[in-house]
């Protein structure tokens, strides 16, 4: 191990951590560390949604240390100090990224020092790493200090409706802290607040009841075997598979380091965004869900939703709030960037999604353009019997206004740079 390593992620060099994943030979270093941030995070215990913020702490901390050097981009809030002399942008990456990793999951330090010296080991040896290391180092841990500085941090303060003396189920709602959680760039959680879910008494209600309760059912006689499996496909909580399939990604004509990290920390930066404004909005509206709607059809005041006392979703509802769909507002945050960044014609590979856990053995599925993912992802929360059509509508217009907000704001070419 390295005496930079030893120093930075506070390890003998004979400390043995968690085996982790080998990293492919052919990666380059800012994938290979936003790969070992991601089996870092799964590792400590963290849900998806922080392991999501793990890996845009660490993208942009890559960003930020190899950008220092390349000066193609606008920073993130302030410029870095400046690189010594000769600085190599791959190496004050790793050194950022790392940095970043050890600040966020200071229990996995042995992991995390083993994952980085294997990145570092394939550094290109035409000249000494250290000081873009130690640069980089810098670069991240400042990121890390200044994050911690701005975001709030809140507890769960969820407060059930309940009748005094009524029981009410117990498990508390997921998502009550990130609803007011600080954005890495939307200005506010409710920025991109949308309207009202639509009033129960209208048609718009009526369809959207009616659709799920038809298809999205368990043992649903009205939806098709490869409607059931593309549900099952999709049906990972929270961000996961998205976060599973990200490394992958096609990124376009531009390699560089700087341009790398930009695009990983675009992508996730939009994804930690969409998800606060999608809860932001769930907490703000508080709409039940279909497996709720459909068991109380006799009471939304249309006459044209039945009751079904004993109707079950497809797949387990999430517990949080209905209105807006998170999956679909996830799913575009993140293709809609690369749709910003590499086009929104044919990629020049396709993109390619892992499968949900629940799909078990099921194969990826890929698509030639960025955007056509889409529609299945709606398909799929409504075939499940998660959501409601005009819900999955919403979110995926929050996620592109999320994806289109990060690009337009953060991160930018810089006209000026060298």
């Amino acid at each position: 191990m390295t005496r930079w390593l030893a120093r930075s992620m506070g390890v003998s060099s004979m400390a043995v951590g968690l085996a982790l994943a080998p990293i492919p030979a052919a990666a380059d270093a800012v994938g290979d560390v936003h790969d070992l941030a991601l089996r870092i995070a799964r590792a400590a215990g963290a849900p998806p949604p922080a392991q999501n913020d793990t890996l845009t702490m660490v993208d942009l901390a890559m960003f930020q240390a190899a950008n220092g050097i390349e000066r193609r981009f606008r920073p993130y809030r302030s410029p870095p100090a400046a690189p010594p002399a000769n600085a190599a942008p791959a190496a004050a990456a790793v050194g950022a990224g790392c940095a970043a990793l050890a600040q966020l999951h200071p229990g996995r330090q042995a992991d995390i020092a083993s994952g980085c010296e294997t990145v570092v080991a394939r550094l290109a040896a035409d000249a000494d790493p250290a000081p873009s290391l130690a640069y980089g180092r810098d670069v991240g841990q400042a990121l890390v200090a200044a994050r911690r500085a701005e975001a709030k941090v809140f507890t769960n303060q969820y407060r059930p409706t309940a009748e005094a003396g009524r029981y009410v189920a117990t498990p508390l709602p997921i998502g009550a802290d990130t609803a007011v959680a600080t954005p890495y760039a939307l200005r506010s959680p409710s920025q991109l607040r949308p309207a009202a879910p639509p009033p129960m008494s209208g048609e718009t209600w009526a369809l959207a009841y009616n659709e799920v309760k038809a298809l999205g059912g368990r043992g649903s006689a009205g939806r098709t075997p490869e409607q059931s499996a593309t549900a099952l496909f999709w049906a990972s909580a929270g961000p996961q598979q998205f976060l599973d399939s990200i490394g992958a990604f096609p990124i376009g004509a531009e390699t560089s380091p700087a341009s790398h990290a930009r695009l990983l920390a675009l992508m996730t930066m939009a994804m930690s965004d969409a998800g606060i404004a999608v809860f932001d909005a769930k907490y703000a509206y508080d709409a039940w869900r279909p497996v709720t709607a459909i068991r109380n059809g006799d009471r939304d005041g249309n006459d044209a939703t039945e009751r079904d006392a004993s109707w079950q979703p497809l797949l387990e509802t999430p517990l949080h709030q209905e209105y807006p769909c998170a999956h679909c507002a996830t799913a575009a945050a993140l293709v809609g960037v690369v749709a910003a960044v590499v086009g929104t014609g044919e990629l020049p590979a396709p993109l390619v999604f892992r499968p949900s856990t629940a799909a078990g053995a099921a194969p990826p599925r890929s698509w030639p353009r960025a955007l056509d993912v889409l529609p299945e992802v709606a398909d799929a929360r409504v075939w499940g019997g998660m959501h409601f059509r005009f819900s999955t509508a919403a979110g995926l217009a929050m996620g592109l206004a999320t994806a289109r907000w990060v690009v337009d704001t953060q991160l930018q070419p810089d006209a000026g740079a060298r």
